[in-house]
């Protein structure tokens, strides 16, 4: 009985022992570090960079400065601010004296503005040869702040021709704002007589100029083309003032005109489409 006991004792070791250890260190560690980190990473990261950042850009940009810069364009014409407004083109006329038609009134003593005809097309035009100063007003009361504006025609060079406009006219008043093809001025008339209210720019005006004069209280303003005009000279005493703004207190109220003078044969300079209104 003691010989079978020792002839059993080496098949069981070396079965045991080799098994176990094989199949666990192989098949836990390759399935653990392959499937966890590829599916985590491609998922997150490209889906959140994409939809975010496109849909916010497009929507907000193009809406807010589209919408706002039209609706601020169409502003200007509310910008005329004046009450009553006047225009006149002359076209309804007869050619020859202005006085007498369309509610014009001479202010002085020698009402020889003109109807002239240019290619079927009415202009104002002072007579010429005579050299004698004419200020007619539209027979149409405004407030006492108010401006007078006409669009210049420079046909020839000769000096001392001029047409204008006027402000605070009434019989033998009214200031004025002229010009010719080779110089241009401010002066005023006082109870018939001629006051210079600043010596002559030596510089004309040419075809299409827009001439404008505006009274405000006692502050008078002359415009070329829009902007005050600055190549005006300074004021005579007892107004004051410069380079297109003087103030003066000599006339308070009055109609809205035109001026014209006519050295020559007076072709040179012509008005045209005229405007007046209160401010």
């Amino acid at each position: 009985m003691g010989s079978p006991t020792r002839t059993r004792t080496p098949s069981r070791t070396p079965t045991i022992s080799p098994s176990p250890t094989p199949s666990l260190s192989i098949s836990k560690t390759p399935s653990l570090s392959i499937s966890a980190t590829p599916s985590l990473t491609p998922t997150t990261t490209p889906s959140l960079s994409i939809s975010a950042t496109p849909s916010l850009t497009p929507t907000q940009t193009p809406s807010l400065s589209i919408s706002a810069t039209p609706s601020l364009t169409p502003t200007p014409t509310i910008t005329p601010s004046f009450g009553a407004c006047y225009t006149d083109n002359f076209n309804s006329y007869s050619v020859g004296s202005l006085e007498g038609q369309g509610n014009w009134i001479s202010a002085l003593a020698n009402p020889q503005l003109m109807v002239v005809d240019y290619s079927g097309n009415n202009r104002l035009q002072a007579l010429g040869n005579i050299s004698k100063d004419t200020i007619l007003y539209k027979d149409t009361l405004l407030n006492p702040d108010q401006s007078s504006q006409i669009e210049f025609f420079g046909t020839g060079s000769t000096e001392y021709d001029d047409i204008g406009v006027a402000v605070r006219v009434s019989s033998g008043n009214g200031y004025f704002y002229w010009a010719g093809v080779q110089e241009r001025g401010i002066d005023v008339f006082i109870d018939n007589a001629l006051i210079r209210l600043t010596t002559a720019t030596n510089v004309g005006l040419t075809t299409g100029d827009i001439m404008k004069i505006s009274v405000v209280g006692t502050t008078i303003t002359c415009y070329l083309n829009g902007e005050v005009d600055t190549g005006l000279n300074i004021a005579i005493s007892p107004a004051t003032g410069g380079s297109g703004v003087y103030t003066d207190t000599r006339l308070s109220t009055g109609y809205t005109g035109v001026y014209g003078f006519g050295c020559y044969d007076a072709t040179s300079v012509q008005g045209d489409n005229w405007m007046a209104w209160e401010i």
